[in-house]
């Protein structure tokens, strides 16, 4: 399939008129760049955003404002928003070959405009603004604004080009002279386990691998990767550019397996409607757990991104069988540079696995399984680096050829102070095997509980001796790791009813146990899920997740301090921090009994015990409040009782000026947040003055219009939290 989107030095026809043909016109504009700022990028099209793909270029302004930005092309201003949120100050340029070009960020627009959206705002009394069907026609080259910071991040230029359709598309197809020559930068692989007993290198949990640089733009991952049902691969990296240090995105990538392409996706045009969606092709655990971006080169029957080239017989998952299958992926960027990684995949084998120990005197009895062997050494000592070979021992039940159906030895020990047990072999890929073991585990241990999807793992870190996992009457043995973990796999059969009971025993004896109160999200239907007599329960609406996924609740006292705020709850926590949600859940919260005369608000308390606030929350009864969740995480109710704090610089109160000065202050609010543009208010001499609020920097600025006259004039300011605390300010100053 051919691309149309690629920089024109990178494509080639012989026939210049079947290339005019072939590119649809409205690829083939000559557009003006839109800013004299650089022609360097700060960000490239389709990056990772936090919950979605970033639909712009980001043009570099070397951290400065004021930059000229111009119209790329002859058309008609469609759409002028001002916030102090997302876009900031933004422009949307309706051009005359029907595509739509949008400059965010903004200082402030072209003079005439700016003019005209002051009289709005002030006439709307609000800073806010949405100004549709402008009528104001522009001619290519014009000055339309200038770039600043307005909204979110440091000053640059946020430039979209939207096609007819209202997609965006890569700017970079419509600009065949930005310098880049560099290969990508790739930095590891990741394999990930795709079915219920999938497994890499004898791990249920996704496996990372480090990749070695042959030279550049080629990799290689130096390990034998060995695997077990379907998996799927996902790289990380970053794209780059000459004579800047920002990382990019990629621009498309491929996977092969045995040199036959199985996946492939490119990032040429955005659609708005599924680009929440982004944490379908980012590996999401990988993300909650290491903040790592993870690609996905495999395309899972709920993802509704368009990104992708369809394969009718793959979707990019691979499953092995005898024979060793050889990989290859190709990263691209828009300019052609490539990267390559090549590894190999093999099957995964079973790992020594250690059933039963038991001693008696100086006899110890062993049960094991493990892959096929060709030899098998033991060695015993007192500790594990005084070990020495057994002078004997015997199988007593099993068959040798067939060593994954489990072997007894009976062992001498000779020594009864020779507490551990080292078991060596040689395997068919010469790699040998290794577990040690004691005879008797710790008093008490804790594991570590894994959500994989609707799945349930228990992993538990090095250890030696052999354990089970005891499930609603079901017995799991762990099975050893190559990383040296120890894993239980939970039957499906025993994850419901909720609560479900786990122990951890030896020989009988049980060393760890706990309940977890779990329950099972469904994409496609409403759900509603109580726990703990009814003091949380959250409502899924369809949509809320996109696969069956498993999470569980708990409950417990707070620890809070003194000087932290009114608690009216104990602690909700809902597991785990892996599960995305695509919409937000309606949650109900039974709590202490409460005064009537607060604005309690739901607060997020995150891993070092911070609150933040979450939500308003609306009072149901006298105990019951309801809100909303946008994700897992611990809750607690609580009550913001602190107003923000007001700083203002300018003007100085009791000072005298020559002229009008501006109004400038600083306001934070460490809980609730001021929330809304609404809760500030300035009034010069009783008269309503426009604030500019800059959340980021905690920044008011205003500016008065009018000519004030000679004398004394109050200035006041109010500010409310989103708790409905207020602070007020008066100053007076003089004009002489």
């Amino acid at each position: 399939m051919v691309n149309y989107y690629h920089n024109p030095k990178t494509r080639f026809l012989p026939n210049i008129f079947l290339l005019l043909i072939l590119i649809p016109a409205v690829y083939a504009q000559n557009y003006l760049w839109p800013t004299n700022a650089s022609r360097y990028m700060s960000s490239s099209f389709c990056e990772f955003r936090v919950g979605h793909y970033h639909s712009a270029i980001d043009i570099k302004t070397w951290l400065q404002e004021g930059y000229k930005c111009f119209a790329i092309e002859d058309g008609e201003i469609s759409l002028i928003r001002v916030s102090p949120f997302g876009y900031g100050k933004v422009l949307y340029l309706h051009l005359k070959d029907g595509n739509t070009a949008v400059y965010a960020h903004l200082q402030r627009f072209s003079p005439e405009i700016e003019a005209r959206i002051r009289k709005k705002q002030l006439a709307n009394k609000k800073y806010s603004i949405s100004w549709s069907q402008t009528g104001i026609s522009v001619k290519k080259g014009d000055i339309i604004a200038y770039t600043g910071r307005t909204g979110i991040g440091v000053p640059h230029l946020h430039f979209e080009i939207r096609n007819s359709r209202g997609k965006p598309v890569n700017p970079l197809a419509f600009y065949d002279d930005v310098k880049d020559n560099l290969s990508p930068i790739l930095q590891q692989l990741a394999v990930i386990p795709l079915d219920r007993e999938a497994t890499v290198n004898n791990n249920y949990l996704p496996q990372i691998f480090d990749l070695t640089q042959i030279k550049s733009g080629k990799y290689r991952v130096n390990e034998l990767i060995r695997i077990k049902g379907r998996i799927g691969l996902a790289i990380r990296g970053f794209d780059r550019a000459n004579d800047v240090g920002n990382k990019y995105g990629f621009h498309k990538t491929q996977l092969q397996l045995n040199q036959k392409t199985i996946f492939e996706m490119t990032y040429d045009e955005l659609d708005f409607t599924t680009t929440e969606h982004i944490f379908t092709e980012i590996h999401y655990p990988l993300w909650a757990t290491l903040k790592a971006r993870f690609h996905k080169l495999y395309v899972e029957p709920f993802n509704p991104l368009s990104f992708y080239t369809r394969f009718p017989d793959t979707d990019g998952s691979i499953s092995i069988g005898d024979s060793i299958l050889n990989f290859q992926i190709d990263i691209q960027d828009f300019h052609g540079n490539h990267s390559t990684v090549e590894g190999k995949l093999d099957f995964d084998r079973l790992p020594i696995h250690i059933r039963n120990y038991e001693r008696t005197g100086n006899w110890a009895f062993l049960e094991f399984e493990s892959e096929p062997f060709g030899d098998l050494s033991i060695f015993t000592g007192p500790d594990p680096g005084q070990l020495k070979s057994v002078n004997y021992f015997e199988i007593t039940d099993g068959k040798i050829y067939k060593p994954e159906d489990g072997l007894k030895l009976k062992i001498d020990l000779e020594d009864s102070l020779d507490q551990f047990l080292k078991l060596t072999m040689l395997t068919s890929d010469t790699r040998k095997s290794v577990s040690v073991l004691a005879p008797s585990p710790p008093d008490s241990l804790r594991p570590n509980i894994h959500y994989l999807g609707d799945r349930l793992l228990v992993e538990l870190n090095n250890h030696s001796y052999p354990l089970n996992l005891n499930v609603s009457g079901k017995t799991v043995p762990f099975k050893s790791t190559d990383s040296g973990r120890f894993q239980a796999l939970v039957p499906d059969s025993v994850l419901l009813p909720s609560p479900v009971r786990l122990s951890i025993t030896s020989n009988n004896f049980s060393i760890w146990e706990d309940s977890i109160a779990l329950a099972r999200l469904y994409p496609d239907c409403k759900q509603v899920i109580s726990w703990f007599d009814s003091a949380l329960t959250i409502v899924s609406e369809p949509g809320t997740v996109i696969e069956p996924l498993l999470i569980s609740a708990n409950r417990y006292e707070s620890a809070m301090n003194s000087d932290s705020l009114p608690i009216a709850s104990k602690i909700f926590q809902i597991n785990p921090k892996t599960v995305i949600l695509f919409k937000r859940m309606e949650a109900f919260f039974l709590t202490d009994s409460l005064s009537a005369d607060r604005n309690w608000g739901l607060f997020r308390i995150s891993d070092s015990g911070k609150l933040s606030f979450s939500t308003d929350l609306e009072r149901l009864s006298a105990r019951r409040f309801r809100g909303r969740i946008g994700s897992p995480g611990k809750y607690i109710v609580a009550c913001d009782t602190f107003p923000p704090v007001l700083d203002i610089t300018s003007p100085k109160n009791g000072a005298v000026y020559d002229n009008w000065p501006a109004v400038k202050f600083h306001l934070k609010d460490q809980h609730s947040g001021i929330g809304a543009e609404e809760n500030i208010s300035i009034l010069l001499d009783g008269e309503f003055i426009l604030p500019e609020w800059d959340p980021e920097d905690e920044l008011v600025e205003a500016v008065i219009y009018q000519p004030l006259a000679k004398g004394t004039h109050t200035l006041s300011v109010s500010i409310s939290d989103r708790s409905s605390n207020t602070i007020r300010k008066a100053l007076f100053f003089t004009i002489r």
